[in-house]
């Protein structure tokens, strides 16, 4: 139980600025984490969440990843999630004859959503969770939708309802409904809190692919997508319409990094910004991609590779929910074929490892221990002169030997895309930067950061 000052909550309110903490899977801060994963295990559930994500972004690709012997729930049964990052937040106000309260929520963090909603009473075929469903009916700012209110939806005894289906065949059954959104920052000692914010109370849930496994503190979506309803859009006046992340690389999973909003964003001196570009029926965020670089050398990949296609195939999005980066084959191939004439001509004794058994789509192996191995950095020239470096720590994947302090296997974070899907610029290349999108510019800025404690 979080109990809420509701004094200091009317001060608070006058600031511009508000921040949940993010949360990685596999953070030892998350109550998902599991100390006994070596780094190889990890690094598979990572890939199969990858996969898993791009066939919820791009269900009619048939995706051929991986050989017979991949296992994607090395981990069972943890292999049905599709997310990397969550946020802690409170929804609802209670009162229990002394104090205030809210009922946390931990909700997947998903710039493709449209409206946040969480499991609510009452739900039928929902998904096992940790915490009671969201007790709708003892929350004193519980507010339904009227029928008046949203002409346009569907209409049941005077309350709104929806029924989202995504794309993946989960479909959500709703009663559409205002609540009271709190936002602990525990290391502050205080929460700032937002009233009237439209979510989806579900009620009945078909097929969502991240539940089913015991222990599981989700509870829903949080939406941070393009769409009116999004908590983006519907706190924007508050927040000057901004949001910004840092997410730390896989060797500091245990810092905190937050999901800030307004005057709480600490932006670089010096950015680079590129345009956002929303698609019609797309509440994601998409980005032109000009052409990508390896060591500093441009690789001059014929644009129209990157390029949107008449039926809004193509493209380029940015999606941190993606843990791998995703580009489509033409444009693959040149960027394989460069970097491996790279590692080859700087590493002798380091050589293409065949197997896919890991999930990747290229590794190299040593042939014997080397001090020194020269591995490239990458970057992405964006629309408006803007470059996405990306260090090579982040474009590989370092993992030891079994049972020595070795390095053992160098795996590139990039895949090859399935034609006629997306180039998806994923959480693998995102580290270490800091994103900071303006959904009433339509830019994002971004710019090399250390992720570090509490930004």
């Amino acid at each position: 139980m979080i109990l809420i000052d509701e004094a200091r909550d009317e001060e608070n309110a006058k600031i511009k600025g508000l921040q949940l903490k993010l949360i990685h899977i596999d953070s030892p801060n998350s109550p998902m984490y599991q100390p006994g994963l070596s780094t190889l295990e990890r690094a598979k559930r990572l890939v199969a969440i990858s996969e898993s994500r791009m066939r919820y972004l791009f269900p009619n690709m048939a995706h051929k990843l991986m050989s017979q012997n991949y296992k994607p729930d090395v981990t069972a049964p943890l292999y049905k999630q599709d997310f990397t990052y969550f946020v802690e937040i409170g929804i609802g106000r209670f009162f229990d004859h002394t104090n205030y309260y809210y009922h946390t929520n931990y909700l997947k963090f998903d710039t493709r959503s449209d409206i946040t909603w969480t499991q609510c009473e009452g739900c039928r075929n929902c998904f096992p969770q940790q915490s009671p469903l969201f007790p709708k009916s003892a929350s004193i700012t519980y507010q339904p939708l009227g029928c008046k209110q949203c002409p346009n939806c569907q209409c049941n005894h005077d309350q709104t309802t929806m029924v989202l289906n995504y794309v993946d065949g989960t479909q959500i059954k709703g009663i559409l409904a205002t609540e009271t959104f709190s936002f602990p920052l525990p290391y502050l000692l205080l929460d700032e809190s937002v009233d009237a914010i439209a979510f989806a109370c579900a009620i009945d849930i078909q097929n969502f692919r991240s539940g089913y496994y015991p222990n599981n503190i989700i509870t829903g979506i949080l939406a941070m997508g393009s769409g009116k309803f999004s908590l983006i859009s519907q706190i924007g006046n508050r927040v000057n319409y901004q949001f910004s992340y840092c997410l730390p690389d896989n060797k500091n999973l245990a810092l905190q990094t937050f999901l800030s909003f307004g005057d709480y964003i600490v932006k670089p001196p010096i950015m680079f910004t590129t345009p956002l570009h929303i698609l019609p029926n797309h509440n994601g965020y998409c980005l032109t991609l000009d052409d990508i670089g390896v060591d500093g050398q441009k690789l001059n990949i014929p644009s129209n590779l990157f390029a949107l296609n008449p039926d809004n195939s193509g493209g380029t999005i940015i999606d941190p929910g993606t843990v791998l980066t995703y580009i489509v084959p033409d444009a693959f191939d040149i960027l394989i074929k460069a970097i491996t004439d790279y590692i080859s001509n700087l590493n002798v004794l380091l050589h293409r490892y065949q197997s896919q058994t890991y999930g990747f789509e290229a590794c190299w192996e040593p042939l014997v221990n080397s001090p020194t191995v020269y591995l490239p950095s990458l970057t992405f020239y964006f629309e408006n002169n803007a470059e996405l470096l990306v260090q090579s720590s982040e474009v590989f994947w370092i993992f030891p030997e079994p049972g020595i302090n070795q390095p053992g296997l160098y795996c590139l974070t990039i895949r090859r895309s399935e034609p006629h899907a997306a180039n998806v610029i994923g959480s693998s290349v995102q580290t270490n930067q800091r994103f900071v999108y303006d959904v009433a510019k339509l830019e994002l800025s971004f710019a090399s950061e250390m992720c570090t404690m509490y930004t």
